[in-house]
């Protein structure tokens, strides 16, 4: 039975050289490539990026809301600051997207597809940006695998996991379109495929259906991100960032068939006192 794929976009010239080495051997070709091939994929793309001209996005200027989004917009921060993550909201900003700066150098063009046809209109465009009717309603249920080991189907992958008095803690994410400013600069943090939908949707005219960003500052996992030295933090800092838009340039993007995957919550009892924990990517060929 083949393995199930989904059709993907890869900014394979940013990725680090083992970050590109993983995506490419997640990847299903026609004829078999080598590790020796995919690095010198890899080291073509990375050229291309090196080839650039540098690079200085800065904080963009906001587009008018309509009245619709204006409403939308103040009913978003009202709830938002009723929440722990309300202390972190800057504004709430709609622009086009195509120089927000990138940290997530891969889309999943299937997903995109799906989106497309979910944000047709207006109101439905509004909800999905700020994550209105967007959280999981169904059940979480867990499996025990033998004495130790428990197991949590999800149904994607914003989830976070941790331990709790009775058992395996999960907890979703806040749906709504995420930018975090560093500097001048404003980092796309969360809602890839839906930005990257509106993208596509835009066609150069940023006056329709811009997506709204919540932006947030001070948030821990951006003061992590900043505070760890990575190839990611280094990109997304250097002269020559990735842009959303570059998922749009046919020399710096690479279209693949990407092995389908699923997230999998799990709580493991290593030894009295000593607990292993958290979501693994796991083939999906249902």
């Amino acid at each position: 039975m083949p393995p199930s794929t989904v059709k993907a976009k890869l900014l394979l010239g940013w990725m680090s050289r083992k970050e590109a080495l993983q995506a490419l051997n997640s990847c299903i070709f026609d004829k078999y490539l080598s590790e020796r091939k995919a690095l010198a994929l890899w080291k073509e793309y990375r050229e291309r990026v090196e080839n650039l001209e540098p690079r200085n996005p800065i904080y963009p200027q906001g587009i008018p809301l309509t009245e619709a989004e204006q409403r939308a917009v103040e009913s978003h921060i009202a709830r938002l600051r009723g929440t722990p993550n309300g202390q972190y909201l800057h504004e709430v900003i709609k622009i086009h997207p195509g120089d927000l700066v990138a940290k997530q150098f891969q889309v999943i063009t299937e997903r995109c597809d799906t989106y497309a046809t979910e944000m047709e209109d207006e109101e439905r465009r509004i909800n999905h940006c700020l994550g209105v009717g967007l959280n999981f309603k169904g059940q979480l249920v867990p499996r025990h695998l033998g004495p130790r080991r428990v197991v949590i189907d999800l149904p994607h992958f914003e989830f976070l996991v941790e331990p709790n008095g009775n058992g395996l803690g999960i907890r979703e994410r806040d749906r709504y379109i995420t930018a975090v400013p560093i500097g001048e600069r404003i980092i796309l943090w969360a809602g890839y495929h839906r930005t990257y939908t509106l993208l596509c949707q835009l066609a150069g005219d940023a006056a329709g259906g811009a997506p709204l960003l919540t932006v947030m500052t001070g948030i821990p996992d951006v003061e992590r991100f900043l505070a760890i030295p990575s190839a990611a933090r280094e990109t997304v800092l250097g002269d020559r960032p990735a842009l959303l838009r570059d998922f749009l340039d046919e020399n710096l993007f690479m279209t693949v068939n990407l092995r389908k995957r699923r997230a999998v919550a799990f709580m493991e009892n290593i030894r009295p006192g000593k607990i292993r924990y958290g979501v693994n990517l796991v083939n999906d060929d249902a």
